[in-house]
């Protein structure tokens, strides 16, 4: 193999690994109860957001609904430090989402139908004129989004049971750079790269129950298999300029080996008499350690003919599953206002030798959330909260990125939110 062809594989690896948010590359919640609450939800979803935490929650609707909501995250501390020299925090800090869902019972039956568009996950960090062991000032970023739409059943089997479940489309897109003004080959050979275009599709089932055990508790549990996402048809700018060939532009890449986990979860919710209070948890399994155990970026069709022809190299990510405890509170008012609170708490899957700054999201641990909610004239309902991701800290060396930033490198995070979500049933 050639020094050419050796250095793009170790420039391209490292642009293999992916950014994520929240509980890994998945948010915490979706929709305002089930943000306000921690994402302790699947045993109270009850709105057209059940359609992506608890299908079954969908026959809990008696006639037509409409849920549309949208959150906006700021990263108050995400951080980067290395023996370089560079203490940098990223230069996008607001991040948007949004979800949508309709359901509508079918008159004179048990069953519930209904379809939603949903932001399922990922982020992206920005880091501007990072200083490199190269002496040279660039960029490293990554903006990753992925996309769920399509629809969902439920059935109220009896008083006590109910089952759904969801068959939809999943989108990804991704764009990333990595430090492409910098190219050399000695002492540590590098070549910066720009990856944009790169889209995937898949699908995604999810089934689910809820189970009344008593008039006061109900049990519930969630299924959804590994979703297999291949970015591909993007394009990757590799700046040989070191070798001679100024920046080659390959206009096939593709990252293959990248997926959304397999997912169970279980969950219970608890109200007092009268209904006033309302106790809710969730355990989650999260099974990452399968879908980010291993990835291969592929380039191909180079802009020029003296440049390496196709390029193909298989990255380890070794990530770890994850066990996500969830815990939400809701207090009515005698006004009619739902009083929310939550908490979330789970483990970091990233090991500290695949750690990397666009990874940073993925070590947040601990979330607190509050919220409200308020029923409007005209079958409307008004929600809204925030949320609080508790400061994280990691060190690590990563091999794969010691060349240009050295050992010892440190990412730190935390990030406040507020979501808003209005409703209408008819």
């Amino acid at each position: 193999m050639s020094t050419l062809k050796r250095v793009v594989i170790l420039t391209l690896l490292l642009a293999a690994t992916e950014v994520s948010a929240n509980n890994g590359l998945l948010f915490v919640g979706f929709g305002s109860e089930s943000l306000n609450m921690g994402g302790a939800d699947i045993a109270v979803a009850r709105d057209t957001t059940a359609l992506n935490t608890n299908p079954a929650g969908l026959a809990q609707l008696k006639r037509g609904a409409l849920d549309a909501y949208g959150t906006l995250t700021y990263a108050v501390d995400v951080g980067h430090k290395d023996s370089v020299g560079n203490d940098i925090g990223v230069s996008n800090r607001l991040t948007p989402t949004m979800g949508i869902g309709y359901g509508q019972r079918l008159e004179g039956t048990k069953l519930t139908w209904g379809a939603g568009f949903f932001v399922q996950g990922g982020a992206g960090n920005k880091f501007e004129n990072l200083a490199t062991n190269a002496g040279t000032r660039d960029e490293l970023s990554t903006r990753l989004a992925i996309f769920k739409l399509g629809p969902g059943v439920a059935y109220e089997v009896s008083d006590r049971l109910r089952i759904g479940g969801t068959l939809a489309a999943v989108f990804g897109t991704l764009e990333q750079k990595l430090f492409p003004g910098t190219s050399l080959l000695a002492p540590a050979p590098f070549f910066g790269i720009d990856a944009e275009g790169l889209k995937a599709t898949g699908v995604s089932a999810r089934v689910g129950l809820q189970y009344l055990a008593s008039d006061r508790l109900t049990l519930a549990a969630v299924y959804s298999p590994k979703t297999k996402l291949d970015f591909k048809d993007g394009t990757l700018k590799s700046n040989q300029s070191a070798a001679g060939l100024g920046v080659v532009t390959y206009r096939d890449a593709r990252i293959e080996g990248f997926a959304l986990p397999q997912e169970l979860s279980f969950g219970t919710a608890w109200k007092s008499e009268g209904e006033r209070l309302l106790v809710s948890t969730k355990f989650a399994w999260l099974n990452w350690n399968d879908a980010l155990n291993q990835q291969s970026i592929i380039a191909s069709d180079p802009s020029g003919p003296a440049a390496v022809s196709s390029i193909s190299r298989d990255s380890p990510l070794n990530w770890k599953d994850q066990y996500v405890f969830a815990l939400g509170l809701a207090y009515k008012t005698d006004i009619g206002t739902t009083i929310y609170g939550g908490f979330n708490l789970a483990n970091n899957p990233v090991p500290r030798e695949t750690l990397t700054p666009l990874l940073s999201p993925a070590i947040a641990r601990k979330h607190l959330t509050a919220g409200f909610s308020h029923p409007l004239e005209g079958g409307y309902k008004l929600s809204g909260g925030i949320l609080y991701v508790f400061p994280e800290k990691v060190t690590y060396t990563n091999p794969s990125l010691q060349p240009l930033l050295g050992a010892n490198s440190e990412e730190r995070i935390s990030y406040i939110g507020i979501n808003a979500m209005l409703s209408k049933s008819w």
